[in-house]
């Protein structure tokens, strides 16, 4: 499983990784590091393996009172283990009615 996630500088203690809670399916929630991506606007992708059942399932990130700080969580991506996940990496989607050009 892939997230997308910014962790920018926090005023009083510089950069940091932040511990969030993952949990699958309603389980026991685990702590996840999220390294410090240095701005806020600046986005990373975190990868973890996670036990999931076929079908349905529900992943559940949550601020809890263990957890070290706030994070902007954006999308998460799952795919089988050992394929390669892809998340967006930056930059501006083009005006609704527009057509993307090559670079």
């Amino acid at each position: 499983m892939g997230l997308r996630y910014a962790n920018g500088p926090h005023p009083f203690t510089g950069a940091k990784t932040i511990g969030v809670s993952i949990s699958v399916n309603g389980g026991q929630a685990r702590q996840s590091s999220l390294p410090s991506t240095g701005a806020w606007n600046r986005w990373s992708t975190r990868t973890e393996r996670l036990a999931l059942r076929k079908g349905r399932n529900t992943i559940t990130y949550t601020y809890r009172p263990e957890d070290t700080g706030h994070v902007n969580l954006d999308m998460i991506d799952v795919r089988r283990p050992g394929s390669r996940i892809d998340l967006f990496s930056g930059g501006t989607s083009p005006p609704p009615g527009s057509t993307p050009t090559a670079a």
